[in-house]
């Protein structure tokens, strides 16, 4: 995921345009929400350190137990895939989050760092055990 809501803004119109945040989801609604935005049009990223989260924080999501909640995100994921034409370059990209995604859920993944997503894009995909998109 390139942003989270936390460190992030935008207009107000491109909210509205996008549809936002969706309701009734509890976990991934921040990625869905500004995975609605980029489909609008390019979002822009820096490596500045722009926010610190409190890793000790008691209603942090990665404390709650059970199966990981994730499928909401990854559904939304390949819906766009089956979507309106997109980008070559959105494609990958699309696939690289869906691979991260089912790595996450598989248990392969427990700890999500800055360079994780290029552990699992196309030239990397297929290196590591359990990749794969559904």
């Amino acid at each position: 995921m390139i942003v989270s809501s936390s460190t992030a803004g935008t207009w107000r119109r491109c909210l509205i345009e996008s549809q936002g945040f969706p309701e009734g989801v509890r976990f991934g609604e921040d990625k869905i929400g500004w995975g609605r935005l980029a489909l609008l049009g390019d979002v822009v990223w820096s490596p500045r350190i722009g926010a610190i989260w409190d890793k000790s924080a008691d209603n942090r999501s990665e404390k709650l137990s059970g199966s990981a909640p994730r499928t909401d995100w990854r559904d939304f994921l390949i819906e766009v895939l089956d979507g309106p034409a997109i980008s070559k370059a959105t494609r990958r990209n699309i696939l690289t989050a869906v691979a991260v995604e089912n790595a996450c859920l598989s248990g392969e993944i427990t700890v999500f760092c800055h360079d994780t997503p290029a552990l699992f894009s196309e030239p990397n995909r297929g290196q590591t055990s359990g990749i794969g998109v559904l």
